[in-house]
């Protein structure tokens, strides 16, 4: 999903924004767990590298709960067409869910992710 740099997101529902990045979600993905919804990337890597949930740190979590959400995708679709004052690119299929890796990830120290996270 494309949304253009222009898009005011700070208007955009909770719902649809991610808990990892406080952005717009582009790829929503959803934890059979515990049904919360975060942008794909940034929750594939924040597993690889800590193995529990963002939010709630006492809990593992895995890869293999991760799918599309295809529900809010849709509603993030809908909130970027009506912005009538921009013009989204065609959507492309979501991606299936890459498998997981056969080792667990090793935090290299530069831990991107949570320089953005403010639940870090």
């Amino acid at each position: 999903l494309h949304i253009p740099d222009a898009v005011d997101d700070g208007t955009a529902d909770d719902a649809l924004v991610c808990p990892i990045t406080q952005q717009l979600m582009k790829e929503p993905a959803i934890s059979t767990a515990t049904g919360r919804t975060y942008e794909r990337s940034s929750i594939v890597q924040w597993v690889r590298e800590h193995h529990r949930d963002p939010l709630d740190r006492d809990r593992p979590m895995t890869e293999n709960e991760i799918v599309p959400n295809l529900a809010v995708r849709q509603l993030i679709e809908s909130f970027v067409t009506n912005h009538p004052q921009y013009t989204p690119e065609p959507t492309a299929p979501m991606a299936s869910t890459p498998e997981p890796t056969a080792q667990p990830a090793v935090n290299s120290g530069g831990d991107e992710l949570a320089q953005v996270c403010p639940l870090c």
